[in-house]
């Protein structure tokens, strides 16, 4: 389920090739400083939160 806000562009880029196979690292909260430091090209992108298990993507950037 995509939020009205999250562009196709932005939902292509969650199935296209280059982009799904070990790009995507989850990160204890406290540790994510430690990551950043050693990888400096990445983003936060995300946070896992409790729920039903279902995936539901929004826009956080506006």
């Amino acid at each position: 389920m995509f939020e009205s806000g999250v562009t196709t562009l932005m939902q292509d880029m969650l199935w296209t090739p280059e982009t799904s196979g070990g790009l995507l690292a989850a990160v204890p909260v406290s540790k994510v400083s430690d990551f950043l430091d050693i990888l400096p090209g990445a983003a936060i992108v995300g946070e896992v939160l409790p729920g039903d298990g279902h995936i539901e993507v929004v826009d956080s950037t506006g």
